[in-house]
């Protein structure tokens, strides 16, 4: 991403704590954990883009309800896998979660295969 663009991403509720390269499961991925709360602006993108309309904000709740301070850790790992780029990631919306996140994580690399 260029700096513009993860500027745009942080100032829309999304926050990127880290993006490296590392070695997981024995082999050298990219991998990066992303903090996300819903904002009223990435709402706002989410409709001019068509993911959302104003009526199915207003069916879940609103946007008050929708932008009430829930946040979700994301951890995406990024691997290569029988020539191809593949793409894991795990949601986890409390602290203690990450742990499990990062097993089911390791025993989908282990066990994924390239369709």
């Amino acid at each position: 991403m260029l700096k513009g663009q993860l500027e745009t991403v942080s100032d829309g509720g999304m926050k990127i704590n880290l993006m490296e390269i590392r070695t997981f499961c024995g082999e050298k991925v990219i991998y990066g954990e992303i903090s996300t709360t819903i904002t009223d602006q990435m709402l706002d993108m989410a409709i001019a883009e068509g993911s959302l309309t104003e009526e199915m904000v207003e069916q879940m709740g609103g946007r008050e309800a929708m932008t009430s301070g829930l946040s979700s850790e994301q951890i995406s790992i990024y691997a290569v896998s029988d020539g191809h780029i593949v793409v894991y990631t795990g949601t986890y919306y409390e602290a203690d979660g990450k742990e499990e996140v990062l097993a089911v994580m390791e025993t989908m690399m282990k066990n994924a295969e390239v369709l």
